[in-house]
């Protein structure tokens, strides 16, 4: 569970040349410019690649060297084995599955993304027939974490071939297509989805790297266990919120205030209110749910579990603004939230951790957010968007109340 947070904070290593091509593309009226989208995907791809193989060549000449038992607290040589062989698999799934992801993007923009979901699903079954292959199979670490990480890696790549070969050939990527220009354009469009990943991942994905060092191993699983468990609802938001990416970006570059709107107050209430119901009955069944979810080994623990329903609750509500801010292009605005938030919430969570153990960690991020987050949040609604993008002056059809 640690590895795979430490892979999440690798994630950012595309500069943020995906989501800066999901925009660019959406842009162009949900892609539909076909030389314009093969232009931008051949030199995000380009880069993309360029930015995997220079992951590569860091781990194998220097990264392989650090003291990554320390790090991890394991102290015996054996488990030292075990995790070089561990950490290769996971650079190694994740410099491969860098450039293959690119595909999700371009689908997503041009609002195809029930393409990208089947893939995805093939994926999550390809994991789980290799998860329970390497269980039965007892092959260790590195095998399970090979199996685990490959496999949506392996799907990313059938759907890359499958759409450039076979169902879009006419926007396939092209040498011939390579342009310095677009690369600066791109670049500076996913230079701040770089910086708003790279704060946003230190403010989530930290808590698995606080606990290991401050509580163990053990601790990480039990709070895994919790944390898996209540996001599982703002997860399959995700599913319907994440589509509305593009439709935002081409209702915005059209001023089609009215829609977008609705469409935003809808999606937030929708999620909140379906996240907080489903919480509230975990919470009621939780000795129940949670021998389901992870068997006979953990015991309810309301300590842990309260603050992680609030904070899928908080979760959800988020995604769904921030869904929306990321489609406008507004970025800078979330940035001081974001570097605040992971900046407070590592603290926090130190503080949080040393002084009530994984409940700590889980209030703290709590707190964190509400303290933080929530204003902000606010701030960036009254001042950013209805203060100045919805104060521009509406298209001809919004304007005559012809609908969308």
């Amino acid at each position: 569970m640690t590895l795979t947070s430490v892979l999440g904070l690798l994630s950012f290593a595309d500069f943020g040349i995906g989501n800066g091509l999901l925009n660019h593309v959406a842009e162009r009226s949900c892609g539909t410019d076909l030389a314009e989208v093969r232009k931008a995907t051949t030199n995000a791809l380009m880069f993309v690649s360029a930015a995997a193989g220079s992951v590569l060549i860091l781990y194998f000449t220097w990264g392989r060297w650090l003291p990554w038992a320390d790090y991890f607290n394991v102290r015996t040589t054996d488990g030292n084995a075990v995790l070089d062989r561990a950490i290769t698999a996971t650079v190694l799934c994740f410099a491969i599955g860098l450039p293959a992801s690119l595909v999700q993007k371009v689908q997503l923009a041009r609002q195809e993304g029930y393409i990208a979901q089947g893939w995805s699903v093939l994926g999550s079954l390809l994991t789980l027939a290799a998860f329970f292959g390497c269980l039965y199979g007892s092959l260790g670490l590195p095998w399970m974490l090979t199996a685990v990480l490959g496999m949506p890696v392996l799907a990313s790549g059938l759907n890359t071939l499958h759409y450039f070969r076979f169902l879009r050939k006419e926007i396939r990527p092209r040498l011939s297509d390579f342009n310095v220009a677009m690369l600066e354009r791109l670049g500076k469009l996913g230079c701040w989805f770089f910086l708003l990943q790279l704060a946003v991942l230190l403010g989530f994905w930290i808590d698995n790297i606080v606990i290991t060092r401050t509580l163990g191993l053990q601790s990480v699983a039990t709070y895994n266990v919790y944390y898996k468990l209540f996001q599982l609802i703002p997860m399959v938001h995700m599913l319907w919120i994440t589509p509305l990416w593009p439709a935002y970006t081409e209702a915005v570059t059209k001023r089609e205030h009215e829609w977008t709107k609705k469409t935003i107050k809808r999606s937030m209430i929708l999620a909140t209110s379906t996240t907080t119901a489903v919480s509230l009955v975990l919470l009621l069944k939780l000795p129940e749910v949670l021998g389901l979810w992870a068997g006979a080994k953990y015991s309810a623990d309301y300590d842990v579990a309260i603050p992680m329903a609030v904070w899928a609750v908080m979760f959800a509500a988020a995604s769904a603004w921030g869904t929306f801010l990321n489609a406008a292009g507004l970025i800078r605005p979330q940035l001081l939230l974001a570097f605040l938030f992971a900046v407070v919430g590592l603290f926090a969570k130190i503080y949080g951790a040393e002084r009530w153990g994984v409940a700590g960690v889980a209030w703290a991020t709590v707190i964190s957010y509400g303290g933080i987050g929530l204003p902000l949040h606010l701030l960036i609604a009254r001042r950013n968007v209805w203060g100045e993008l919805f104060s521009m002056a509406p298209t001809r059809t919004e304007a005559e109340g012809v609908g969308v």
